[in-house]
């Protein structure tokens, strides 16, 4: 949905309604841990850590933009406002352990960031492992949060602020094309929940907040009326 209000002919501003699918990847191969859980408490386990997460983060996002229109060619800047509604990942984790010394093993992650809880993991189908004398059951499909002490909101936060730049080209008075990039300028990762996989404290992963800033690049193809 599109709101116009112009200023001459030729500048105005805008303000926009879009429902926007943003995502990403996330990727760590090298030394690392994993936390097995026992029923005498847990063991961590170092080794090599393969990883990765096909992210998919889903907005409302809001722009305002003033625009300036040059004959069939409208340029247009502002901010964007983004309220994430939807946020999941999914992909696999190998870990090889060095120490005690275990078969490689493959899990699956099936992330719901916004709902997961600390530790959660479906059970139905495990992965067994013998530690000493002991046989120990690992779930096969891991939540976001599996390897999380606790859990301090989502791992991405809800608001995010950007800004836009476009170009549109008008093929008549109302049917066009439109490019787009969004920069942003929030760091997208809550500090308390981002997490680096080579450095474990205790027999969780360590804290250690980076900036995860979010670019994208949109086209499109629209009738204003």
């Amino acid at each position: 949905m599109i709101v116009r209000y112009h200023f001459t002919d030729l500048f105005g501003i805008k303000g926009e309604l879009l429902y926007s699918q943003k995502g990403g990847k996330y990727f760590y191969e090298g030394p690392s841990f994993f936390r097995i859980q026992r029923s005498v408490g847990a063991v961590r386990a170092s080794g090599l850590r393969n990883m990765d997460i096909n992210i998919s983060n889903d907005y409302i996002d809001l722009p305002i933009m003033g625009f300036v229109k040059l004959g069939p060619v409208e340029l247009s800047a502002g901010i964007n406002l983004g309220l994430l509604v939807t946020s999941a990942g999914g992909g696999q984790l190998e870990f090889t352990s060095q120490q005690p010394l275990l078969s490689p093993f493959t899990l699956i992650l099936d992330y719901r960031y916004l709902d997961d809880r600390a530790g959660q993991a479906v059970d139905i189908e495990v992965v067994e492992v013998q530690i000493g004398g002991e046989r120990v059951s690992i779930p096969r499909q891991l939540g976001a949060y599996y390897e999380y002490e606790e859990k301090h909101g989502s791992r991405y936060e809800i608001f995010d602020i950007g800004i836009n730049g476009g170009l549109a080209f008008y093929l008549n008075q109302g049917l066009f094309f439109n490019f787009r990039v969004n920069y942003g300028l929030k760091d997208i990762t809550r500090a308390s929940m981002d997490v680096i996989y080579s450095q474990f404290t205790g027999n969780y992963p360590t804290v250690q907040n980076t900036v995860d800033r979010q670019i994208s690049f949109q086209t499109s193809i629209g009738f204003g009326f």
